[in-house]
């Protein structure tokens, strides 16, 4: 990792912990200089998870994901305007924690939001911020709200 990081890469799912991960980042982008990158990923496992198409696309099937990714894009914009003016903006399509380690190998720092919700799919899968903290190729920090 540089030192200090130059490259930040923050994910969002729009959460509060998120959107203070978005304000830590662009604090410390604003301090040290660099560039931020603001990155929210579809979940792909409803729609793989889903029943088999009959008699058409039913709402959350990979015929929606078109204006799914629109509408997400134009949220991250939202959020890079109130929080990190000049901040990059990527949608992707997938895991969460799979998508944010592919995209941190061009990052210094990745930044996450933990808020302990899902408990239960926790127990069972572990949470997107662990997950990412466990296999990010670089070093992750994890802010709670």
């Amino acid at each position: 990792m540089q030192c200090p990081p130059r490259r930040l890469l923050v994910g969002v799912d729009f959460s509060e912990a998120s959107r203070e991960a978005v304000r830590y980042a662009a604090g410390l982008v604003a301090a040290l200089g660099g560039e931020l990158t603001l990155l929210h990923v579809v979940d792909n496992a409803p729609i793989l998870n889903a029943s088999p198409l009959v008699g058409g696309a039913p709402p959350g099937s990979l015929a929606d994901l078109p204006s799914v990714e629109t509408e997400a894009m134009r949220a991250v914009e939202r959020m890079a305007s109130d929080s990190a003016p000049g901040a990059q903006c990527e949608v992707r399509v997938g895991s969460p924690a799979q998508e944010l380690c592919a995209r941190a190998s061009d990052a210094d720092l990745l930044l996450v939001g933990a808020h302990g919700k899902r408990a239960l799919r926790h127990l069972l899968l572990g949470s997107t911020s662990e997950q990412t903290m466990r296999r990010s190729p670089v070093p992750v920090l994890i802010i709670r709200a």
